[in-house]
């Protein structure tokens, strides 16, 4: 759900799994619906699902891709076909550990410093805002990670994980939090819980990658 569209593309591109579409229009229709008891997606996230099917058919060489705004009854109906419940991204709970908001939960634009969803981010770092706002004393180290990227493309590590957990930092601050208790800086992939994302040939692999692209908030006493 938090993989970028063009990592997803260029992973199916270089393992052959496109089908061929050239010529072919694609409409697809109640994409993003569910039924019971499968829970709703949020608008951001039907948006960014429409993104990454936009980008693979596209790639698959289909001139046109078309999204009808359909939903249908949330009954569920008879499958041949086993179906399980799929657990959708929850925001982790800020707490005296560190709380570590990857690309499920604070998502930012492919390569930016740039919010995915601005609204949706404040309201994801709320109860940080309301832990600082309720004890004066307490102070937050910001640390922002990366992927490894597509080897030769992209901003450099550090510069750019130091950018996003400066963007958390201006987000807490325009919430009326004293600048001095937040501290920042930026690890790139140089951190402990990193996941290997790219395979032996170096292709990246878009779904450790949406998970080691985060930001971690620490709390100083």
């Amino acid at each position: 759900m938090s993989a970028d569209p063009a990592e997803i593309t260029l992973f199916l591109q270089r393992a052959n799994a496109l089908p061929d579409l050239t010529g072919v229009a694609v409409l697809l229709a109640g994409l993003g619906a569910t039924a019971d008891h499968q829970a709703q997606l949020t608008d951001a996230q039907v948006t960014h699902l429409r993104a990454v099917y936009r980008a693979i058919l596209s790639a698959a060489g289909a001139p046109c891709v078309a999204f009808l705004d359909t939903v249908p009854d949330r009954a569920p109906g008879r499958s041949p076909y086993p179906v399980t419940v799929v657990a959708l991204p929850t925001a982790p709970t800020f707490s005296a550990g560190t709380t570590v908001f990857d690309s499920d939960t604070l998502q930012f634009l492919p390569d930016s410093e740039q919010f995915a969803d601005p609204a949706a981010a404040r309201t994801v770092l709320a109860p940080v805002v309301t832990s600082l706002r309720n004890d004066p004393t307490l102070r937050v180290q910001i640390t922002g990670t990366t992927s490894t990227g597509i080897p030769g493309h992209g901003r450099d590590h550090i510069e750019l994980s130091t950018a996003r957990a400066e963007s958390v930092r201006i987000l807490i601050v325009g919430e009326g939090v004293d600048v001095h208790r937040l501290t920042v800086r930026g690890v790139g992939t140089d951190f402990p819980e990193f996941i290997p994302d790219l395979t032996a040939d170096g292709t990246l692999l878009p779904g450790p990658a949406a998970r080691n692209r985060s930001v971690r908030l620490q709390p100083i006493r």
